[in-house]
């Protein structure tokens, strides 16, 4: 999901760099068709942006999208990943270097459906990132801060029936490179089930393992977990 939404940023941001000259009033809508086309290209799987696209080159560079969507793996109907909103604020020096650091990014009501099959894998596993075409996506992708609000996991068995749902998912991820490793700080759930939630990742290694380690802290009470 993380690669999604910077490969996003950066062909829908990195354009930033060839249009300073761009009339303010431009009906950015127009051009939602190519910022589906490339990100599509990129993830393997369709990509559509059913709302607005809301861009701001001056002060700063902004660019926001209202309900994205991408597709699950062939045969599993309805989106893999979702989101209401997605607002990316781009730091301007680093840009003028040719790289695409994210100062901030807020994803509003983003939604995950994780499921498994009878291997053991899932439907992420079928996700093949590919490089963008566009000649002016820069190659260094940096996440200072990604607030995520109101978002929400859901876990399927083999036959699509839900065997867990994790609400209320709130707080930053941070990353200093699209590669990771990654660090979210936040919190999941509602009411007397809130939970303070740490999670930390290592680089993924050339077989695509990754080691995590995760912390889960009641706020209601003394219990708590912890997975590595």
């Amino acid at each position: 999901m993380n690669n999604f939404l910077m490969v996003l940023a950066g062909c829908l941001l990195a354009v930033l760099g060839a249009l300073f000259a761009v009339p303010p009033l431009i009906d950015w809508n127009r051009y939602r068709g190519v910022f589906e086309e490339e990100v599509s290209r990129f993830v393997g799987r369709e990509v559509r942006v059913g709302g607005n696209v809301q861009l701001r080159l001056l002060p700063v560079p902004y660019v926001g999208f209202e309900k994205v969507r991408i597709a699950d793996a062939p045969g599993i109907p309805g989106p893999f990943v979702s989101a209401e909103r997605f607002t990316l604020w781009l730091a301007i020096p680093p840009l003028l270097r040719g790289v695409l650091e994210a100062r901030k990014i807020e994803i509003e009501q983003p939604t995950a459906r994780v499921r498994f099959n009878e291997q053991g894998g899932g439907n992420w596993q079928s996700v093949a990132f590919s490089d963008a075409r566009l000649p002016f996506v820069p190659r260094q992708i940096a996440l200072q801060s990604v607030h995520l609000v109101g978002g929400r996991v859901v876990i399927e068995n083999a036959a699509g029936v839900e065997i867990a749902v994790i609400n209320g998912l709130a707080g930053e991820l941070s990353a200093p490179e699209l590669a990771g490793p990654y660090r979210f700080t936040g919190q999941a759930g509602t009411g007397d089930a809130s939970y303070e939630l740490r999670v930390s990742t290592a680089k993924a290694t050339v077989d695509g393992m990754v080691r995590l380690k995760a912390v889960l802290r009641s706020l209601k009470s003394p219990a708590s977990a912890a997975i590595d």
